[in-house]
């Protein structure tokens, strides 16, 4: 339960973003695994999967000067339901091996407007396995992962009322930067760019968002715990 959450697997010359498999691994104390082989692994389109590759590094070639951030981060409606799917996503991405620092390609600076290629996850899992899975199908995966997650940790003991809560210092201490946007830069309605530098989370507000998180996830809103129709939707309960 108290393992470092960014402690990630290591190979010769990369590492994986996704933080946490290390701390599994060392809490075993596996230190390595050695790995020889005579073949690649088996793709079901290899010409795909290297179209694919190629696409992904020219939309990957990122500039300075792109404002990544999404509309709207100042405003609190839909933020439960944002919540809800990039988690999902995440979640997803990560059980595919993709590196957070690019995945998923939301934007692009070699695109005319901007826009990279959302789809880009589902399509080269298509191509590797032979799947025709959608966007909305790979996120469904994730959505699965995320709640036999919260099940087993419930199991060993998390306390949704204490444990499902951000750091004490997101309410006390105004923020002062955060990685790669030093003045805390945010988008505001229209064209106005705002600033959040020097202000807190509001404790009520982020419990009611908590509660709308529960509801949208279909868990129990006051327990937070996942109901038995979520998990026999998701094939995580047997009848």
């Amino acid at each position: 339960m108290n393992l470092c959450r960014n402690a990630n697997l290591m190979t010769d010359n990369e590492g994986s973003a996704p933080g946490g498999f290390g701390a599994v691994l060392g809490a075993e104390n596996l230190k390595a695994i050695a790995v020889t082989g005579s073949q690649y692994p088996r793709v079901y389109d290899p010409e795909e999967l290297k179209k694919l590759n190629r696409l992904t590094i020219k939309l990957n070639k990122r500039e300075t000067t792109f404002n990544p951030y999404p509309q709207d981060q100042i405003s609190l409606a839909g933020k439960a339901m944002a919540a809800t799917h990039i988690i999902d996503r995440t979640y997803a991405k990560d059980s595919l091996g993709l590196c957070d620092s690019c995945w998923p390609l939301m934007f692009s600076n070699h695109t005319k407007d901007k826009v990279g290629d959302a789809t880009l996850e589902a399509r080269i899992f298509n191509a590797v396995t032979g799947r025709n899975l959608d966007e909305s199908a790979l996120g469904k995966f994730g959505e699965t992962i995320f709640n036999q997650q919260r099940a087993i940790l419930l199991r060993e003991g998390w306390d949704p009322k204490t444990d499902d809560i951000v750091a004490e210092f997101n309410f006390t201490d105004p923020v002062q930067a955060v990685f790669m946007n030093p003045d805390v830069l945010v988008p505001g309605e229209g064209d106005a760019v705002l600033s959040r530098k020097g202000q807190t989370l509001d404790r009520e507000v982020f419990k009611k968002m908590r509660d709308e998180f529960y509801q949208l996830r279909g868990w129990n809103r006051k327990t937070g715990y996942p109901t038995a129709e979520k998990l026999h939707e998701l094939g995580l309960l047997e009848s």
